[in-house]
């Protein structure tokens, strides 16, 4: 569940931050999937996407 998001002064891109249970998996049409998964009940994860709706990359932290 995405919890902000911020876009990046030249509007290439936006941050998005949130938490996740499980498993999150970003898929992109050219990049294919990025997979988390969790460590604990819930974590948090921050990943980019370019304007275009391409997931350039995401990462997991913490573990409840």
């Amino acid at each position: 569940m995405a919890r902000g998001v911020t876009v990046l002064d030249d509007g290439s891109a936006a941050i998005v931050i949130g938490e996740f249970e499980e498993q999150a998996t970003f898929t992109s049409a050219t990049s294919g999937s990025i997979a988390l998964n969790v460590v604990g009940q819930r974590d948090a994860f921050v990943a980019k996407i370019s304007s275009g709706g391409e997931w350039l990359w995401a990462s997991g932290a913490g573990g409840s």
